[in-house]
């Protein structure tokens, strides 16, 4: 009788680590509810201006949703919540269809100011300098604002369909859309917001990161036949490594390091100094089309994984630790989760 009593006991206690029972659907207290955890941004139904996000403390043990409508009177953030940077004590989230930047104070997550002017589509975001630097798929241009005031300042051309942007001391650098006929990482000067060169590569871009202590960036480029990972060095591409056996690689994740991307429902790891390709996988979730990982991170050691059902149900989250073991799974209580950031 002991047996089966401990039996139910654990079944229940792994239950418990892994469901979302513990979803906190009060309204949070303290003075910075949201800090020590992740902001994870659900996009919405394209149209239906149902954007929200949730938070998770880096513990997993406290979780809130729909924290933006929780802080501004039941609003949502609009139509395609695409991305989202933090600057002191702000966060900017990029509104893609509504062509706005929310800005919000990153702890509360209360409505502080929004960004319009000469946004097109756009789609990522950093910042650097006290500058806000986003891509624009319309227009195909970077607009620039000032990060203190939100006032627009110039905009760069460029020359394909742009998606993801880093920045390091000194170019801010944007990889094209996976899409684009061109298959380029277009590279700006900081000092003076000029166009300085592209960088050109055999397949389509499919992820963007950088090393903020070397200053390193790293680019993931791959169709269904090859993958690629290159090191880029100020204006060249310092190293490249590749593999015919791990293909349609995509996202580029420094934590701790390391360099995480995924392929297919697997998630690989290899260290920045990219003396191989890695073909073992560190982890695998379940396999659910184009839902799977369509939010991903690693964060502090844990890997973040979005499913986003469809788009016809709430986005499930999954936190594996590196030996490819459940933390925790819960659902957003909103449409397409897409992005995890470090609060």
């Amino acid at each position: 009788m002991k047996k089966v009593l401990l039996s139910i006991s654990l079944v229940a206690l792994l239950y418990s680590c892994s469901s979302d029972d513990n979803v906190n659907t009060g309204i949070p207290t303290g003075d910075k509810p949201y800090s020590n955890g992740v902001i994870i941004l659900n996009e919405g139904n394209f149209q239906s201006s149902n954007a929200n996000a949730s938070y998770i403390s880096n513990d997993l043990s406290v979780q809130h949703n729909s924290i933006f409508s929780t802080a501004n009177n039941s609003e949502f953030i609009g139509d395609v919540a695409q991305s989202l940077a933090f600057y002191k004590d702000f966060a900017f989230i990029v509104v893609n269809n509504s062509n706005t930047i929310e800005v919000v104070n990153r702890y509360t997550f209360q409505k502080v100011a929004q960004i319009t002017q000469e946004l097109s589509l756009p789609r990522r975001i950093v910042v650097k300098n006290s500058k806000i630097y986003v891509t624009n798929s319309a227009s195909k241009k970077v607009t620039i604002y000032n990060a203190d005031n939100y006032q627009f300042i110039t905009s760069v051309e460029l020359d394909a369909d742009p998606e993801y942007i880093v920045a390091n001391n000194n170019y801010v650098y944007v990889q094209s859309n996976s899409y684009a006929s061109q298959k380029v990482v277009e590279v700006i000067s900081l000092s003076d917001n000029v166009n300085v060169t592209d960088l050109t590569f055999e397949y389509a871009s499919n992820g963007l990161a950088v090393d903020n202590a070397s200053g390193n960036v790293y680019a993931v480029t791959s169709d269904a036949t090859k993958s690629e990972i290159h090191m880029i060095s100020g204006l060249t591409v310092s190293k490249t490594v590749s593999s015919n056996a791990v293909t349609s690689a995509r996202y580029a994740v420094i934590d701790n390091n390391n360099f995480y991307f995924v392929s297919a429902n697997n998630v690989y790891k290899t260290s920045l100094q990219l003396t191989s390709f890695p073909e073992t996988k560190v982890l695998s979730v379940e396999e659910n089309g184009f839902s799977t990982f369509y939010g991903f991170n690693v964060i502090d050691n844990k890997v973040y994984s979005a499913d986003a059902k469809g788009f016809t149900d709430n986005g499930v989250v999954s936190i594996y630790d590196l030996n490819g073991a459940l933390l925790k799974q819960f659902s957003t209580g909103a449409i397409g989760p897409n992005g995890f950031y470090k609060n």
